[in-house]
């Protein structure tokens, strides 16, 4: 795609092929400029984008999550991330598919438990209102009784007044006595309602336990190599029950000397070098916690001094030749010399330049004759 863009080609063809256990999935894309148009294909055979989308989704693919897809010119990116789209990222990479979701709805939950915390307290004061009012509403009747003592006829026509003001306030105070029971009953069964969601909330809890273990193993796993390395890495995950649910985030503090101290990795704190070797730390910690069929990563090692290079190097294969693990393609422009490989590595050069053969010149048997040739000649030298 790179040379079609650059040298102005009238036709670009790309093609990826992607493991599946029922069978492998190859996927090409061809551009062309004249018609200003894409065509795609799954095994050879024409297609829309929207099904390649949905295939692509369907082995757990996330290209746009950072912390499962990370192309050279999002490196940077990954360091501006804050701390809640981090851990946003994080729950969609590692955790299940209703986690994200069930943290959406938390939130949600919260807003609505402030409205009604917020609705009961102006009932309660209403309804002080109401009594202290029905209180002095009683004195006026006693008022009515002693005076009633003194007038005859005209106290008892003046009675009926009264007798009705108070009437009036005694119904009044049934509805609101009314209204006092039914928000009762409304907030007992809102108590009721939350009992899944409490239910649900502990799961969650239990689940954020777990994965908090898993978490700190993998800590201690970075903690050893970044002692190889002469760095040290912590992550630190806030959690404060009181806090609201919107604010949860995750922390990445690194240090690079043992004689400094921990600083959070932003985009302007640490170098370009040690932003890269902090986020392969980090992607290595979550590589057994996603499955996914394969992992990209786009010449990270770039900025690099050469001993954090080789160390990171020897933690991507021994994280990626384990058993049971996703397909790992590691790709860079260079490598440093004496490098530890693995028998599962498949090590593939990509030559490229002007001076390369045209692929319309290209002539399978010529080379096969070439290579006979070279065969032959070689026992009698």
């Amino acid at each position: 795609v790179g040379f079609f863009v650059k040298r102005g080609c009238s036709k670009g063809m790309v093609e990826i092929e992607l493991f599946r256990a029922s069978g492998n999935l190859i996927i090409t894309r061809e551009i062309d400029v004249a018609k200003n148009q894409s065509f795609w294909f799954i095994n050879k055979k024409s297609t829309t984008q929207k099904v390649v989308e949905e295939q692509v989704a369907a082995l757990n693919i996330q290209v746009g999550n950072l912390c499962q897809f990370l192309p050279q010119d999002k490196v940077g990116e990954f360091a501006k991330l804050s701390k809640i789209e981090l851990l946003e990222a994080t729950e969609k990479s590692i955790g299940p598919p209703e986690m994200h979701r069930y943290h959406c709805e938390l939130k949600n939950f919260r807003e609505k438990e402030k409205q009604l915390e917020t609705s009961c307290k102006e009932k309660t004061e209403y309804l002080e209102k109401m009594v202290q009012r029905n209180e002095r509403y009683k004195q006026d009747v006693e008022r009515f009784y002693e005076r009633k003592r003194h007038l005859d006829l005209i106290e008892m026509l003046e009675a009926k007044r009264p007798w009705v003001e108070y009437e009036n306030v005694r119904q009044e105070y049934e509805e609101v006595k009314l209204a006092r029971d039914r928000v009762k009953e409304e907030v007992r069964k809102l108590k009721e309602g939350q009992i899944p969601m409490t239910r649900r909330i502990e799961e969650i809890e239990r689940q954020r336990h777990n994965l908090e273990a898993r978490i700190k193993e993998k800590a201690a796993d970075i903690k050893e190599t970044s002692q190889k390395c002469k760095q040290k890495q912590d992550v630190i995950e806030r959690k404060d029950k009181h806090e609201d649910y919107d604010k949860y985030g995750i922390r990445i503090r690194v240090k690079f000397r043992s004689s400094s101290q921990l600083h959070e990795l932003t985009p302007h704190h640490q170098s370009g070098g040690e932003r890269s070797v902090s986020t392969m730390l980090y992607l290595m910690a979550l590589q057994e916690l996603n499955r996914c069929p394969f992992r990209v990563v786009d010449e990270i090692n770039q900025g690099m001094d050469p001993i954090n290079e080789r160390r990171v190097f020897e933690m991507v294969v021994n994280t990626a030749c384990k058993e049971n693990t996703s397909q790992y393609f590691f790709i860079t422009p260079k490598l440093l010399q004496n490098l530890p490989y693995s028998e599962k590595m498949t090590v593939l050069f990509v030559y490229n330049g002007p001076h390369m053969l045209e692929p319309n010149r290209w002539n399978l048997k010529a080379f096969q004759r070439r290579r006979r040739r070279i065969t032959f000649t070689q026992p009698s030298q």
